[in-house]
């Protein structure tokens, strides 16, 4: 069956609509290769939510992935305000349902496509709330491995005071069963850590490396390693192989190239952390 024949199940299936009964079901704001994300309406708060509604069948080698997912935001979404909430979780024979704040400011990565570049003082505001995020994660024994732009939602559009990391797709718990130390090689190459290219165990300072790579392509409007395939933009992170052209960060802050810097070290345990990253210079308030 194509992904579109399964989209369009989505449509129809009554007992997606069964399961969503005590809200009103609006339209389609969403579509991924698995899935619809419709927007919904309490009936009786009358406050707006996304739904995300995932096909089984067409996971295929995804379904534990979206299993961990659902295990790791039901532990830490409700704990911090620039992590997306995961209000409630269902499960029929043939969907997973996920009942999550709504994004009516659409993915970050939309915004840069628009924008281009931003001022230092937005991406402050914007690199801040990430990080706080990620350090609470952290503290909870969490990894993300994939943090990007198209994974920062906008809770309003083009307010940036309110974000939410989402898709926890990739995470993972580092525990006694993984020794602290993870393996898979997972995330998107131009964000991705050395480390993790070069599958030799990894865990949080991973997520950190992706800071940095956000923070720059949010001051440029392009990333640091930026290169015309996967394969090269991945031997560019192996040989830290960028630069702060003088056109573009001219008017840039010390204190924000120092930032970048300091999460974009070859060694993770010379990467600063993130609770470390909430008092360097560039974010402190």
């Amino acid at each position: 069956m194509s992904s579109s024949q399964n989209l369009m199940d989505l449509e129809v299936n009554q007992s997606v609509y069964d399961v969503l009964q005590g809200y009103d079901v609006g339209d389609v704001i969403g579509k991924g290769s698995y899935s619809v994300v419709r927007k919904v309406t309490d009936k009786k708060t009358k406050k707006n939510f996304a739904v995300k509604v995932i096909r089984k069948d067409a996971l295929q080698d995804n379904l534990k992935y979206v299993q961990q997912e659902i295990r790791i935001m039901t532990d830490v979404s409700v704990g911090h305000p620039n992590i997306l909430t995961l209000y409630k979780a269902y499960e029929t024979d043939e969907f997973f349902l996920l009942l999550t704040d709504l994004a009516e400011g659409g993915e970050l990565y939309d915004c840069v496509c628009a924008k281009g570049q931003f001022n230092e003082a937005v991406v402050k505001c914007i690199i801040r709330q990430l990080v706080s995020a990620v350090a609470y994660i952290h503290k909870n024994g969490i990894v993300h491995r994939d943090l990007k732009p198209e994974n920062v939602l906008l809770e309003c559009r083009d307010d940036y005071t309110n974000l939410w990391i989402a898709d926890f797709g990739l995470a993972n718990i580092l525990n006694e069963e993984s020794r602290g130390v993870l393996h898979t090689m997972c995330g998107t190459p131009g964000y991705m850590a050395p480390e993790c290219i070069r599958q030799l165990g990894h865990a949080q300072p991973v997520d950190l490396w992706s800071i940095g790579v956000i923070t720059y392509l949010l001051i440029a409007g392009f990333a640091p390693f930026e290169r015309q395939t996967p394969a090269l933009e991945m031997r560019a992170v192996l040989k830290s192989d960028y630069t702060f052209p003088s056109d573009v960060f001219q008017n840039i802050s010390d204190e924000c190239k120092n930032f970048i810097k300091s999460c974009l070290v070859q060694n993770p345990n010379d990467r600063i952390t993130a609770e470390d990253a909430l008092r360097h210079p560039f974010l402190k308030e």
